[in-house]
């Protein structure tokens, strides 16, 4: 739950009208309870460095932009895996 407010503490700010209030909280929890909170975070900042967002995200949003992020993260781990030749060069330089 901390974790949610957070995430709320950093958006709500930037569109004070949205009339966020103590059922909010618990809505977004459980909407957002299988996420990654890191990458939920990552998101919310992604989405407030997002030139013309007039609104703030639903928890749909930031979870689709949160995966978004981590497919990213995972394509660019997969880059800096050595290649199938690379690793060979590598297992036999330590023969």
């Amino acid at each position: 739950m901390t974790e949610v407010k957070k995430i709320l503490a950093i958006l709500q700010p930037l569109w004070p009208p949205t009339g966020l209030d103590k059922l909010a909280v618990p809505a977004w929890m459980a909407a957002m309870r299988k996420q990654d909170s890191g990458l939920l975070q990552e998101a919310a900042a992604e989405w407030m460095e997002t030139p013309g967002q007039r609104f703030m995200p639903r928890p749909g949003e930031l979870i689709s932009l949160a995966n978004d992020i981590r497919d990213q993260q995972v394509r660019d781990g997969i880059r800096s895996l050595p290649t199938p030749v690379q690793a060979e060069y590598v297992n036999t330089a330590e023969d």
